[in-house]
């Protein structure tokens, strides 16, 4: 019988990220524990590329109802308590009347109170991660926790651009923030890492040609923030992980054997799937969404997860394909996953 870890009935919907659970308490990192699983919405909400944005009219109000209507959603199979949002830039760090860029505040004015957003950037693209008011962030010595929760462009001096990569000409490489949270109640821990990848891989990226030479995969700062978060003698193996995102190339293969530079710290991973066949490809309307299922979860939990695409035939939400300074509109499809940790 599971043991879920739920989220209250006046809780929003979460997105797709790194999630990394452990069940004894903060300071002992081991895996041992009930049985529960948690509700994660994942969404590349793309802005500047056709989304989060009112610019065309009441886009960004749809992709709003999408999750509000997803959090309460009463057959979900688990409460949705976190969600993670790929180019989805919050306008005010408060929350103020007609400004839904920052998801809490969009939640509290859809009378879905409780929720706490993290933001980061890699510019020039900026990521969020919201969680219900279920979870709190573990606090404990040397250790940051989130990793980031600020833009770059606002205090360089305090936040710093968080990227999986650097191009070769200064400019960054999409972004990863993580955060480490305990339930309120059960106690449970989670390490949830959102994740926008490049294209390509980083096992075939080690030298100046990396990405027809553009890009550079820097796996050992990931690693190092990892332990920034979590504390640096923690056994990652015993902590429950899972990842959350548009994972572009990585994300379209769905082999954990591509996973493992990256997350092999955690022990062997699973990629989810959707249960329905053939499954909904989630990007992107400019290509008629023939592109790729970009859009994963990824943990060390022996089970794998089964998300699914959110309301499947009503994209694109923004009709306009030709955006400007020759833009394409490259709107993804949202999904919503369950991870369970047996």
């Amino acid at each position: 019988m599971w043991t879920f870890v739920r989220a209250s009935s006046k809780v929003s919907a979460a997105a797709l990220a790194f999630l990394a659970l452990s069940s004894a308490g903060p300071g002992s990192g081991a895996m041992a524990g009930s049985q529960f699983s948690v509700g994660v919405i994942e969404y590349n909400a793309k802005e500047s590329q056709g989304g989060w944005t009112t610019q065309y009219g009441d886009v960004l109000a749809k992709q709003i109802k999408l999750i509000v209507d997803k959090i309460r959603d009463k057959s979900n199979p688990s409460p949705v308590q976190f969600i993670a949002l790929d180019q989805a830039k919050a306008q005010s760090r408060t929350c103020i009347a007609n400004d839904d860029t920052l998801v809490s505040c969009a939640l509290e004015h859809n009378q879905l109170p409780g929720w706490t957003t993290i933001v980061s950037d890699c510019e020039p693209e900026q990521i969020e991660l919201a969680y219900s008011k279920d979870w709190k962030l573990v606090s404990a010595p040397n250790t940051t926790n989130p990793l980031v929760d600020g833009y770059n462009t606002d205090d360089p001096a305090k936040y710093r651009n968080v990227c999986w990569a650097e191009k070769t000409h200064g400019d960054r490489g999409r972004p990863y923030n993580i955060a480490y949270f305990e339930n309120v109640a059960s106690k449970e821990t989670v390490l949830f890492v959102i994740v926008h990848m490049p294209h390509q891989y980083p096992d075939n990226c080690t030298g100046p040609k990396c990405y027809a030479g553009k890009y550079y995969w820097d796996i050992p700062q990931f690693k190092r923030d990892v332990q920034t978060v979590v504390g640096a003698n923690v056994d990652l193996t015993k902590v429950h992980l899972i990842a959350a995102g548009d994972m572009n190339d990585l994300g379209n293969d769905a082999d954990p054997a591509k996973f493992v530079s990256i997350f092999g710290d955690f022990g062997a991973v699973t990629i989810s799937a959707q249960s329905i066949v053939p499954p909904y490809i989630t990007c992107c309307a400019n290509d008629g969404y023939t592109a790729g299922l970009y859009d994963r979860i990824v943990t060390n939990s022996t089970v794998t997860p089964k998300y699914s695409v959110i309301d499947p035939n009503i994209y694109p939400l923004n009709k306009t394909k030709i955006l400007p300074h020759n833009r394409v509109n490259k709107e993804h499809k949202a999904t919503y996953g369950e991870v369970i940790f047996p």
